[in-house]
């Protein structure tokens, strides 16, 4: 795979690009949505997301793992590991979608009935909401190889064909269910079915993009010998996957156990607009991983110029956003959501945009750190400081209502930006210790 900067710049502004319509749908359906459900609705919709979502880290690595093996394989011009590659790594992420799914089928009524606030009238259909979409689970975790596939080889224009009508109907088919009639199970049953036709479209482009996956011998062929290093890239990757979401999540998880479901509202509505945004470093990454991971053994001095790059123009971007959402939070949720929103929701808007740059920030070094080959290392600095941050978050919470959770969030962006970027730039300095931890293809 050569590394042509027009094309990775051409990905990162066609992924780009491609939020700025479900960007636009989500300000316009989310106020209409929080409107039809009701404030106590939509804050268990917004929770069986959190919940969706906490379960899509559960991939065991694999989606980035898949990346960095068809990576290195086109590298070599090996097509004949492709398709045991991809289709090993569907396979276990296959077998992990369906063990998901039984899990929150398992737990849902824990949930609904012990850990979360949610009103005895509302129970019985939160309850429906999520069995609906445990099946859902093995589709969405699937994808992720068959998309860490297309990554590789920089089809980032066929990934972002499923991905902006996928983002464009998570926010539409809410309101389309409102204005039929339904309640939160119909709902959730219509956003179900974006991951079928997801799966299937990725399925689709994997086929034409890799021709040799639909020869005789190469069709669902599955080898023994890709188990163990997919699963030894992927094995630190995936350990992050169980702590990272208590470190994302915990925050609104926070509120609608200590506060209430209502609080979360007020919450969750200023974090999407926030959350919609880091895409720009999220992006960034997703293009620039495959390339990151083979400058490290190539160019260190290239991979040195790429990193400094990233880390300048994402900071430069998000600073010039921080500011003006802080200048203008105020105009910015009164125009989006009403007055009634008002102040609480502008003063969140504010501190979460300090955190979006902070963490946008640390995305760029960690991006560097995994690609290195030493991802057991953002793990442990994650170890280090998971419980200090609960508890202060906790403690935030409870002094100073969502108020708190939003500080405490801000707070543990701006450890994780220091820290990141000091465990990165020795890493480039001293290229000794940054022996892989995975079979190296």
């Amino acid at each position: 795979m050569r590394i042509n900067n027009k094309q990775l710049l051409n990905n990162i502004a066609l992924s780009l690009g491609g939020q700025v319509l479900p960007t636009i749908i989500a300000v316009l359906a989310v106020p209409y949505t929080i409107k039809g459900l009701g404030v106590e609705r939509f804050g268990i919709f917004s929770l069986a997301r959190i919940i969706f979502d906490y379960f899509l880290f559960f991939d065991l690595g694999l989606g980035k793992a898949t990346t960095k093996f068809v990576s290195g394989a086109l590298n070599k011009d090996d097509m004949r590991h492709i398709p045991s590659i991809i289709w090993t790594s569907i396979t276990i992420q296959s077998v992990l979608g369906i063990a998901a799914g039984l899990i929150l089928v398992i737990i849902t009524p824990l949930l609904t009935d012990k850990i979360l606030k949610i009103p005895f009238a509302l129970a019985s259909e939160a309850k429906q909401m999520l069995y609906i979409l445990s099946p859902a689970l093995f589709l969405a975790i699937s994808c992720k190889s068959l998309r860490g596939a297309l990554e590789a080889k920089q089809r980032f224009d066929l990934i972002n064909l499923i991905q902006i009508p996928s983002s464009c109907l998570i926010f539409l088919l809410p309101v389309v269910g409102i204005i039929m009639g339904m309640g939160l199970t119909g709902i959730m049953l219509l956003i179900s079915t974006i991951w079928l036709f997801g799966y299937l479209f990725y399925l689709l482009f994997c086929f034409k993009v890799f021709p040799v996956l639909n020869t005789k011998n190469n069709r669902f062929c599955i080898h023994r010998s890709w188990i163990k290093p997919l699963l030894s890239f992927g094995g630190w990757v995936s350990a992050g996957n169980i702590i990272i979401p208590f470190l994302v999540y915990s925050d609104r998880l926070l509120i609608a156990s200590i506060v209430s479901v209502g609080a979360l509202t007020y919450y969750v509505a200023p974090y999407e607009l926030v959350s919609r945004l880091f895409v720009i470093p999220s992006i960034i990454c997703m293009v620039l991983f495959p390339v990151f991971g083979n400058l490290s053994s190539k160019n260190l001095e290239t991979l040195k110029q790429f990193y400094a790059r990233s880390l300048r123009y994402t900071s430069f971007v998000l600073g010039i956003v921080f500011i003006g959402m802080s200048f203008f939070s105020e105009k910015i949720m009164k125009f989006w959501l009403g007055a009634n929103y008002l102040p609480v929701s502008a003063t969140i808007l504010q501190v979460l945009s300090l955190g979006l740059f902070l963490n946008s920030v640390a995305q760029i070094p960690a991006n560097i750190i995994d690609a290195v080959g030493r991802p057991d290392l953002r793990i442990k600095i994650y170890l280090t400081y998971l419980f200090l941050y609960l508890g202060l978050a906790w403690f935030l919470v409870l002094k100073f209502n969502i108020l708190g959770a939003a500080y405490s969030w801000v707070i543990r962006a701006g450890v994780e930006a220091i820290i990141f970027s000091i465990v990165a730039k020795k890493l480039l300095k001293e290229p000794k210790k940054r022996s892989c931890l995975y079979y190296d293809e």
